[in-house]
């Protein structure tokens, strides 16, 4: 059999053709280099122009802007202080997440937002925590207002829960603002009494305190009711339970000497048997 003959293996070799690939590498290796020197060029552009943002004079913090919503007993002046805003700070170089801590950290703020406004203006939204009752101390020591969580609040929110229900039983409590309160059953309990009054039964239900005197137990007294028996545990289902057990005695026009709900068949014995 004759042998093939390979017309083309020298083609390849020829100077033209070796010319031809060499100019397509050498492009290709121009474009590459245009490209990335376009895009360093672009990257340092950018990053020049951040420079000069963070440090233009017409960026510097000027004006806080602190809504007065709800009721508040932190002053602007106190916000203020705590934000800790220095002379020449910038506005897009100043990190927010610190300031939001550190006002956070406040016994009488619950939650905070913080904005920029272009280009000097900072708003700060503060949503305050509100007492839902008062510890009842052995008169060495003021009364000490707590929040729905346990959580001991500022003596300026006293003037705004002298109404509220009081805790009394619970021994010697050491008044520390910001932090909660040692007992367990105090927050389950004071959920309770906020979780009554904001489905707004306090027409029938007027709460006068509550008593920690039983261990593993909370006694709350109404001004018609000597004796609610409550777990250490709060549940939303107890609260329906109660309020169902209440407008039942309504509509009965009875009144209970002692109503026990730590149990799931409530017990409730009548002033008159």
């Amino acid at each position: 059999m004759p042998a093939s003959l390979d017309i083309n293996r020298h083609v390849a070799t020829r100077p033209r053709i070796v010319r031809r690939r060499l100019f397509r590498m050498f492009g290709a290796m121009i474009v590459t280099i245009l490209l990335i020197a376009a895009i360093g060029a672009a990257v340092y552009g950018a990053h020049l122009g951040i420079t000069k943002a963070l440090q233009h004079p017409d960026f510097v913090i000027r004006k806080l802007v602190i809504p007065n919503t709800g009721v508040r007993t932190v002053s602007d002046q106190e916000i203020k202080a705590i934000a800790g805003i220095k002379p020449k700070m910038n506005i897009y170089a100043t990190s927010l997440e610190p300031i939001k801590k550190r006002l956070e950290s406040h016994p009488d703020i619950r939650s905070v937002t913080i904005t920029r406004q272009h280009p000097d203006t900072l708003v700060i939204q503060i949503t305050e925590r509100e007492p839902a009752a008062v510890i009842k101390t052995d008169g060495t020591q003021p009364d000490i207002p707590i929040d729905r969580d346990g959580l001991m609040l500022s003596e300026k929110k006293m003037e705004h829960a002298l109404h509220l229900p009081k805790l009394c039983g619970l021994g010697s409590v050491t008044y520390r603002p910001g932090s909660r309160v040692a007992d367990p059953r105090v927050a389950g309990a004071v959920r309770f009494v906020d979780a009554l009054i904001h489905i707004q039964k306090s027409d029938f239900l007027s709460i006068k305190e509550l008593r920690f005197t039983q261990p593993g137990s909370v006694i709350l007294e109404t001004a018609t009711i000597p004796e609610i028996r409550l777990g250490a545990e709060y549940s939303n289902e107890k609260v329906l339970r109660l309020v169902r057990v209440l407008e039942k005695l309504r509509e009965q026009r009875v009144n209970a000497k002692v109503i026990d709900l730590r149990f799931t068949d409530v017990a409730v014995i009548p002033f008159i048997l």
